[in-house]
């Protein structure tokens, strides 16, 4: 059993893709205290959007990669990419509705 580059690599993309997310996530609550004004307030917000677009980028190639490539071992590593990144667009969707505040 096998598993074929091109799932390695997506798999890989996913999970980078969940790193890059992460780092415009903090990115965006880096400060502690945002300042007054209509485009200050929303910031955390708005890097916390662009962060679960990332992360839908990231499923979207994982399940493209999985209908090519339909393994066991391939989607065996495939399902794990899928879960990490799928784990953190629902706590992101979470903290998302609940206006951009962490838990």
């Amino acid at each position: 059993m096998s598993v074929a580059l091109e799932a390695l690599l997506g798999a890989g993309y996913a999970v980078l893709l969940l790193g890059i997310a992460a780092g415009i996530r903090a990115f965006g609550g880096a400060r502690a205290e945002p300042a007054p004004g209509w485009p200050h307030d929303d910031a955390r917000r708005f890097h916390l959007g662009l962060s679960l677009v990332v992360l839908l980028v990231g499923d979207c190639i994982v399940g493209a990669v999985a209908l090519r490539n339909h393994g066991l071992a391939d989607l065996g590593i495939l399902g794990l990419a899928a879960a990490l990144v799928t784990r953190a667009l629902a706590r992101g969707l979470a903290a998302f509705t609940r206006g951009g505040r962490r838990a």
